[in-house]
């Protein structure tokens, strides 16, 4: 589990700068996904990236590196306690000088903050900031975003994955020439999979008529789903065929059920846990709703978009960069069952005005966030550093 793992691919350019890609993940999230596509991107460019994940002790391989590998791309195990570990810093460096890494890009508080504790470095050092929890954090998280906001101030470039993000830096005193903007992208959905949407629906206990309404995303608190659990409850009188799938895992799995069932919900809501296909999910629902009550960039969202289903999402953070328009998604306020409820209501009541914000929001992801502008971004960002 130590050893670089995936597949070479022939050079078709000059490589300028090896970038190593650094992350803590317990999942398969929104900047998973950001980082496979990136690298994916990125693997005939002048700055080819390796996936550094760092591993817990006897925990599972973390199910980034596990995809990381089916698609050919390489990868590097870093096997370590929980915490800060120093043995940990150093078999980083180790790697990093015997590999000829130009570049170290961190995503998250872990290797940020241990990245931050290298004092002498010959490699740049970049950041993406995804977001951060802010309201939501228990004193755990609070701990980790202050440490996360000073080992900042010692990146070379510090990457913003949305306006909303680039506001959060600055009100941390993070600002000028070493911050950049640069938006998530998601790759083309066009890989000629066409999901069994029946042989799906009767895996999920769907009927023919039932009206679906998904969600994607962690299951914590930042995510918001207890607002979209408690908006069922009066969703359900005016669409007594409505059923709630939420996709994901996390912490809050047994709170969550618990309300299902205390509002007598269990025949009409489910937590499905996660799906590994998004794209078979995608296409089982009516309706997308993203409950969240902070985000920097949701992939969810731009992969729901991108499948052409209409969305409602809380109007905080990131999304509203996405959704700046009405007629391609609906925006609510965050902490509101009541206005979840009443736009997907509305949205169920007129189904061509559903088909042509999906159709709109098709249109703006493919647009304005695409893998491919992102890397090109990342290029130009790498490019300052190494040349």
């Amino acid at each position: 589990m130590n050893s670089c793992i995936g597949l070479s691919c022939p050079e078709r350019a000059i490589t300028l700068g090896r970038v190593l890609h650094l992350i803590d993940s317990a999942g398969l999230y929104g900047a998973e996904k950001v980082i496979l596509s990136l690298l994916n991107e990125l693997r005939d460019s002048n700055y080819p990236g390796i996936l550094g994940c760092i591993s817990e002790l006897r925990g599972k391989t973390p199910e980034v590196g596990i995809e990381a590998q089916r698609r050919g791309l390489p990868v590097r195990y870093f096997v370590m306690k929980r915490g800060l570990q120093l043995d940990g810093i150093n078999e980083i460096l180790q790697y990093v000088r015997s590999e000829g890494v130009d570049i170290v890009h961190s995503h998250g508080y872990k290797p940020n903050i241990m990245m931050s504790l290298v004092l002498l470095r010959k490699f740049g050092l970049v950041s993406s900031v995804h977001g951060w929890a802010k309201q939501t954090g228990n004193f755990k998280t609070k701990s980790y975003e202050f440490l996360d906001g000073l080992s900042l101030r010692r990146m070379d470039r510090v990457v913003a994955v949305s306006q909303a993000v680039v506001d959060d830096l600055d009100r941390r005193g993070l600002k000028g020439h070493r911050v950049r903007l640069i938006y998530n992208g998601i790759e083309p959905l066009s890989d000629g999979h066409i999901p069994n949407v029946q042989v799906l629906r009767e895996h999920y206990g769907l009927g023919p008529d039932d009206y679906v309404i998904g969600a994607i995303g962690r299951l914590a608190p930042v995510k918001g789903h207890e607002y979209l659990i408690q908006a069922m409850a009066s969703i359900l009188p005016q669409i007594p065929q409505s059923r709630l799938l939420i996709a994901g895992e996390g912490s809050l799995r047994d709170p969550l059920q618990g309300l299902i069932e205390h509002l007598g919900l269990a025949k009409r809501a489910k937590l499905i846990g996660y799906v590994h296909n998004v794209r078979d999910f995608l296409s089982l629902i009516h309706v997308y709703v993203l409950p969240s009550l902070s985000e920097g960039m949701p992939i969810s969202l731009l992969e729901a978009m991108a499948a052409g289903k209409p969305v409602i999402a809380t109007s905080v953070g990131g999304i509203r960069e996405v959704i700046q328009t009405p007629d391609i998604g609906v925006l609510v306020p965050s902490c509101d069952p009541q206005a979840l409820a009443n736009a997907v209501t509305t949205m169920y009541r007129d189904g061509q005005w559903a088909e042509q914000i999906g159709k709109m929001g098709r249109e703006t992801v493919i647009g304005r966030f695409s893998s491919r502008s992102m890397a090109d971004q990342y290029i130009t960002l790498y490019r300052e550093l190494v040349g």
